[in-house]
């Protein structure tokens, strides 16, 4: 009896001293500390939403900026972290009937076609069908270059020469256009010598991505267009891209058209000439949000595993010391700044621009159908203001250029 008193006793004592702590000072700091907690919680959201807004509004108004001073005519989206700061349509897609731009323009990519050419290819490698360094004579043995593998035509280290200068001399009806399948017999019958050992140095030439079209056709026994549509554009809802060729259309079946200017503040036309038969080098019609869900697929392994994304991004070397950038499989690699790949594009009055900051998930994808209209500062002004970088400017304000005029050694976007 006296044991169980005891115990009694015992337990009310402790049931006291619960009952006082849920109760007083003890709770109070308890849902003091809750409260605190939260409210930090609460300031930090806050405060993450404000700079989201404050950037978003600095965006808006450079762009309009831009837009008001007759800079910019295009598509334009600005991400961070998966989430889009800004994105927006600005000007006309058909300048006679003053169609309006809508981001599900698509837009002649250009040469930013070149790292979706390497994705394709790069599917066909992890498939186990396609091996980066054997040379391109596996696939392609009509062709003379046995020193010439898959990775030096993914990286402009081949040699090669341009396959427009065999056009412009060799393709004698111009108004009949030249096809990938063309654009090989030209290298086979005329065998020009290779400008240099493969490997040795990088010049940059469409004629790699062409030609790794060609060898995606052969591999996957499809039209390349087709292959793209069904490795890439399907899988990842890119519902307004698409490749042309003209040897398969005659008219590109889209209204943004792409334009020069013709001096006096008139603009005109580019001609859809027979070079836009050939496909790899260019050709991929996008939109700016189709293009954003690529980017996000690149961050994890819906496409590709990431030990093959790393390859891709990675420098190879051999690059003139004044050049800015180096290359990858696909991309341009900054050399300046770390975590930056990109490319750019310019061809029958589009020019292009798609940057990813790989380290803060950033990227910025402009695309413009004015050839005077350089998206290429624009972009990298975003860039360096979400980063706090040093203005580069100057520093791509005189960008190389890469088809209507000719391909410069070590240039083109």
């Amino acid at each position: 009896m006296r044991h169980t008193l005891l115990l009694f006793i015992v337990f009310a004592f402790f049931l006291a001293i619960f009952t006082g702590c849920e109760n007083g000072p003890l709770a109070n700091r308890k849902l003091d500390f809750c409260q605190s907690e939260y409210e930090q919680q609460e300031l930090a959201i806050n405060e993450q939403k404000q700079a989201k807004l404050l950037k978003t509004q600095w965006i808006d108004s450079l762009l309009n900026q831009w837009y008001t001073s007759d800079r910019f005519n295009g598509t334009i989206l600005v991400a961070e972290k998966g989430e889009v700061l800004f994105r927006g349509a600005f000007g006309y897609g058909n300048l006679d009937t003053r169609d309006t731009l809508t981001l599900s323009s698509p837009f002649q990519l250009a040469s930013a076609s070149k790292p979706i050419t390497a994705l394709a290819v790069l599917t066909l490698f992890e498939k186990g069908v396609l091996d980066l360094d054997a040379p391109v004579t596996a696939y392609l043995p009509e062709l003379s270059y046995n020193t010439v593998t898959i990775r030096h035509l993914l990286t402009h280290r081949s040699g090669l020469s341009r396959y427009m200068s065999l056009g412009h001399t060799y393709w004698d009806n111009k108004s009949m256009a030249l096809s990938n399948c063309d654009m090989l017999q030209l290298f086979i019958k005329y065998k020009p010598a290779l400008e240099f050992t493969p490997g040795s140095r990088f010049i940059y030439s469409n004629s790699n991505y062409a030609i790794l079209a060609a060898v995606v056709e052969k591999l996957s026994g499809q039209d390349f267009g087709d292959y793209v549509h069904h490795a890439i554009f399907v899988p990842l809802g890119m519902n307004n891209s698409f490749i042309y060729s003209k040897c398969k259309q005659q008219k590109v079946p889209q209204k943004v058209l792409g334009y020069v200017h013709g001096g006096s503040g008139r603009f005109g036309q580019v001609d859809n000439d027979y070079l836009n038969g050939v496909t790899g080098d260019k050709g991929v019609y996008s939109t700016v949000e189709d293009l954003f869900k690529l980017d996000q697929a690149l961050y994890d392994e819906t496409l590709l595993k990431q030990s093959t994304l790393a390859a891709a991004f990675t420098p190879y070397g051999n690059i003139p010391n004044n050049f800015h950038d180096d290359y990858g499989l696909g991309w341009r690699i900054d050399k300046l700044r770390p975590n930056i790949v990109y490319h750019s594009g310019w061809w029958k009055g589009f020019r292009t621009m798609f940057i990813r900051k790989l380290d803060t998930r950033q990227t910025v994808i402009a695309l413009n159908n004015r050839e005077n209209m350089l998206p290429y500062q624009l972009c990298w002004q975003i860039i360096e203001q979400l980063n706090n970088m040093p203005d580069s400017s100057p520093r791509y304000a005189n960008s190389e250029n890469e088809g209507d005029k000719g391909e410069k050694v070590g240039g083109g976007l």
